[in-house]
């Protein structure tokens, strides 16, 4: 496995754990009984924890991709595709 792919998974999985944890947080002092809520809630935060993270380390800084897992995004290879046939 590429170093790169680690980062990549490490950046991607660290929003998701914030949300997490925000998610119990919020069902410490909120009773969110709908299965279908709590999953809407987590993806909306999730998504909306990573377009400002990201945002924030292009036009701010590259110290808060930290808050992503990792302070550089990954750096992909260029591949071809292979032919068919």
């Amino acid at each position: 496995m590429s170093s790169s792919y680690l980062l990549s998974m490490m950046r991607t999985l660290a929003p998701i754990l914030a949300v997490w944890l925000i998610a119990q947080a919020v069902q410490l002092g909120v009773l969110l009984d709908s299965i279908l809520v709590v999953s809407l809630l987590t993806s909306v935060f999730a998504g909306a924890y990573y377009l400002v993270v990201h945002w924030a380390e292009l036009h701010i800084g590259g110290r808060f991709g930290r808050l992503l897992g990792f302070a550089a995004p990954p750096v992909y290879q260029e591949q071809w595709p292979t032919p068919l046939g």
